[in-house]
């Protein structure tokens, strides 16, 4: 069994979980973006990149991802203005993001998390806890998809946790 077989059956989901559609990163630095796609390529079918908080929202609207890991500071729109445009629009309002911010202020976490943020990680983060982070948000979005599936609600809408 593979090791995201083995994710998904630690999640308590079963070997029917498909990967996420669509996640999205948004960071001005590219190295920065490789290392987060390297973590997201075992979850996420299609990965999404963005340099600044304009393009991001763009690319939110157009391409609806399940998964938004974005930088605090970012050109154009921050990072927590980026999370409450996210948040305010109905096509996006139930995205996981994942905050990520150099300010290792409680301020920070505190903004972030008032603008809607799932998880908030300060920089330089590990990639054990990133990768860790990730996977969470991953199998909340498959337990909720499974619940759905199993009520009969619609699956096309992922609400915050």
């Amino acid at each position: 069994m593979s090791q995201l077989a083995d994710d998904f059956v630690d999640a308590g989901i079963g070997l029917s979980v498909t990967p996420l559609p669509r996640a999205l990163i948004v960071d001005p630095d590219a190295d920065t973006r490789l290392l987060y796609k390297t973590v997201l390529e075992r979850y996420v079918m299609t990965i999404v990149e963005a340099e600044d908080g304009a393009e991001a929202l763009g690319k939110a609207l157009h391409d609806r991802p399940a998964l938004v890991i974005t930088e605090t500071r970012l050109p154009r729109v921050d990072g927590i203005a980026l999370c409450q445009l996210l948040r305010g629009d109905p096509l996006t309002a139930g995205v996981r993001v994942v905050m990520v911010t150099a300010a290792a202020s409680p301020d920070v976490a505190s903004r972030a998390v008032a603008a809607g943020a799932t998880a908030v990680l300060v920089k330089p983060c590990d990639i054990d806890e990133l990768r860790a982070t990730v996977h969470r948000m991953c199998c909340a979005v498959w337990r909720r998809r499974a619940d759905e599936d199993h009520s009969g609600t619609p699956t096309h809408a992922i609400a915050p946790t």
